[in-house]
């Protein structure tokens, strides 16, 4: 290219990519193109289904008068749970002490207008956490919730599960 064009050549280039990388761009366009954007999109849908409808149940299961919210769209759901449990803020910090990664509302980046945010409220994620992970995490954390109501220290469990370190959130 000739040295007097160089100039505003890399201006003109600097607009048309918006500062955007060019190979980034060809591989998206080619692979919302291509159909794979799709498949991939029902693909997860489905595997986030699953996981939101098994944790759940696993909630239901090991905790009476669970009251869940948001389940209808995205990736987390709040539990609302009764009166008579410790603070949300509690059972976070016990549950991460025990590899379980939950959140309270304020924690999660989650917005309360409310001056004092509910301290009875977790927020769950579930996209990267195994239908096995979740049950593991959630009868732990019935458990450790358990030990907290008795004024009794938990156990350490090792476990595979363990390992992989436990996120519900």
């Amino acid at each position: 290219m000739p040295k007097f064009l160089a100039k505003r050549t890399q201006v003109v280039k600097a607009h048309m990519s918006n500062g955007q990388l060019w190979l980034d761009q060809a591989v998206l366009t080619e692979f919302l193109r291509s159909g794979e954007f799709d498949r991939h999109l029902r693909r997860t849908r489905k595997v986030y289904k699953n996981r939101r409808d098994h944790l759940i149940q696993c909630l239901k299961t090991h905790f009476s008068q669970t009251h869940i919210g948001g389940s209808d769209a995205g990736l987390h759901l709040i539990w609302r749970f009764p009166k008579g449990y410790p603070s949300a803020t509690a059972i976070q910090a016990k549950a991460r002490e025990h590899g379980i990664g939950i959140y309270t509302l304020s924690s999660g980046a989650a917005t309360c207008f409310d001056a004092d945010p509910p301290e009875n409220i977790l927020l769950l994620g579930y996209p990267s956490v195994s239908a096995d992970a979740i049950s593991f995490a959630i009868e732990r954390l019935r458990g450790l919730i358990d030990c907290m109501q008795q004024g009794q220290e938990p156990q350490q469990e090792t476990t595979q599960l363990e390992e992989r370190e436990m996120r519900v959130g």
